[in-house]
């Protein structure tokens, strides 16, 4: 369903008035494989892993981390400072459907309207240029700043889905409510 883009800058995909989407590079893998490392930066509700170097560069010699299946996308500022990543995966191989998730990799960074202005963005990205039907969002019950990131987006909360992952800064299960938006939606805005 995804398809790989070429574009005329580089590997931006799109800028807004605060941040940019673009492509990893080769050159992004020791700050991915870093970030991945960093446990205290990351949010309680953020999945704890680690990738090794070496699975980063298979991952990218592969197919650059933009496959039919799942894409990452890559946070910048307008600086061209990366301050966070974007993952779209396919949750079920029945579903039409795509799931986000995002992080701002450093505490100092969160609360400037990045991850809402790069979600927005993705989701035109996605529904202008594939034939994404659905995207989804699961987020903690209790992680407000996601909720609004995904309010802020224009994603409606759709359910709440009972001890549905560990949530390893919590060292515990948590509920989620699952966000969406429908190309229908997001083209009536």
């Amino acid at each position: 369903m995804l398809r790989r883009v070429k574009t005329s800058n580089e590997t931006r995909l799109m800028a807004g008035k605060s941040v940019a989407l673009r492509l990893v590079e080769q050159r992004d893998l020791d700050e991915l494989y870093r970030h991945s490392c960093e446990f205290e930066n990351k949010e309680a509700f953020f999945p704890a892993r680690v990738y090794p170097k070496s699975s980063l560069r298979r991952r990218f010699e592969r197919d650059g981390f933009w496959s039919k299946i799942d894409a990452w996308v890559l946070i910048t500022d307008l600086s061209h400072r990366i301050v966070g990543c974007l993952y779209c995966f396919r949750p079920h191989p029945i579903l039409q459907a795509q799931e986000l998730a995002y992080i701002i990799f450093e505490c100092s960074d969160r609360g400037h309207g990045y991850a809402s202005e790069a979600l927005a963005l993705f989701a035109s990205f996605l529904f202008r240029t594939t034939g994404i039907h659905r995207l989804e969002l699961n987020i903690g019950t209790e992680n407000l700043a996601s909720i609004r990131v995904a309010e802020k987006a224009g994603f409606t909360r759709e359910a709440l889905l009972r001890s549905v992952w560990f949530a390893p800064g919590l060292d515990r299960r948590v509920d989620c409510y699952r966000y969406a938006l429908l190309r229908e939606e997001f083209f009536q805005k």
